[in-house]
């Protein structure tokens, strides 16, 4: 008798304890045949160890309740020649979360263009290479460098990795300053030009390797044309020279994090019609007449950041226009005016 004929035998005496026992007590029973429970169940199974072992609900709502699946990553420029390629394929219903990793080899003049797409999940820009190694870190340094020198022992970096790339300091001591990276120990960066004011256990610092050029006709970031879409940028040099380098518009959302924006020309940071911007851990400067324009209910929110107004004396009084319905809050930012070491600029 095969053990599917015991399985219908034992069923029609489910209630004889010793029946059940002469089945179940002997371990290694192999089932040859599709085995249908009808309305029954399967109790009292274990965890799962192998591969192919099965999982109860109780282990399911424990380990993948609320979780997400893992985001989709995009390198530019290995998988696409530029981010707006990459932008281009992501699917007009964005559902579930995506990375587009920008390499530090990355050279083009873009802006970029996100109207088609509906994100009902989070799209992450971010200098990234293809081993999936973040191009930036962030940190505070330790006292005692030379005077072109960063020194933080915390860390373990790669020798030379962040060789070519810029570090600057957002709040500290030395704060305001920005240093092109020559050289990379594991604890150690060396600058290209001394320091105006050595880093020391105040000076929190930023590294950027990947660059976005935004010296094109559309030379700005263009937010998204639906509402309620978040973009976030990570760990990217981001300049132009012509008007609104990030601009934010019709109920879009960007989150700017351990960035550094340099722009040549006016209203650096635009935000209208109710667009919301986080500004993080992060530096922005403008040589033109405005850094940060926010009008028709556009609101920003600064926070551990730099941000250095126009060059020309002229301009200092556009350092930012916040019109009316419009809202802007500045906390724990260092605001700082042509020099580089704060001469005065003052924290809010």
């Amino acid at each position: 008798m095969g053990l599917v004929e015991w399985l219908i035998w034992w069923n029609a005496f489910k209630n004889h304890a010793d029946l059940k026992n002469l089945l179940w007590s002997k371990a290694g029973h192999t089932i040859d045949e599709d085995l249908d429970l009808t309305t029954h169940k399967a109790v009292n199974v274990v965890d799962p160890v192998a591969d192919q072992d099965a999982v109860t609900k109780k282990y399911t709502d424990d380990n993948f309740a609320g979780k997400t699946t893992s985001a989709t990553t995009i390198y530019v420029p290995s998988d696409y020649a530029t981010i707006q390629a990459a932008i281009d394929v992501l699917p007009n219903f964005i559902t579930h979360d995506y990375i587009i990793g920008v390499d530090s080899s990355y050279s083009a003049h873009e802006g970029l263009d996100f109207s088609g797409h509906l994100f009902l999940a989070d799209l992450t820009i971010k200098g990234m290479d293809t081993d999936d190694n973040n191009l930036y870190d962030d940190g505070v340094a330790d006292a005692g460098g030379a005077n072109n020198e960063l020194i933080d022992a915390t860390k373990s970096w790669t020798v030379d990795f962040f060789n070519g790339g810029k570090v600057f300091i957002y709040d500290g001591t030395g704060e305001g300053q920005i240093r092109d990276v020559l050289d990379t120990t594991a604890t150690t960066l060396t600058v290209a030009v001394n320091w105006n004011i050595n880093p020391n256990a105040t000076s929190k610092y930023v590294i950027v390797m990947s660059e976005l050029d935004g010296n094109a006709a559309v030379s700005y970031l263009l937010a998204p044309g639906q509402s309620y879409q978040r973009v976030y940028f990570k760990g990217l040099y981001i300049h132009g020279f012509t008007t609104r380098i990030l601009k934010a518009n019709l109920y879009n959302r960007f989150d700017i994090q351990y960035c550094l924006l340099i722009d040549d020309n006016s209203n650096t940071i635009w935000l209208e019609n109710g667009s919301y911007m986080t500004f993080t851990y992060s530096y922005a400067e403008t040589t033109g007449v405005t850094l940060i324009y926010a009008t028709l209910t556009g609101i920003a929110y600064f926070a551990h950041a730099y941000l250095k107004g126009a060059t020309n004396a002229g301009y200092a009084k556009y350092f930012a226009q916040i019109l009316k319905a419009a809202t802007v809050t500045i906390s724990g930012v260092w605001l700082g005016d042509t020099d580089d070491t704060k001469t005065g600029g003052y924290a809010v």
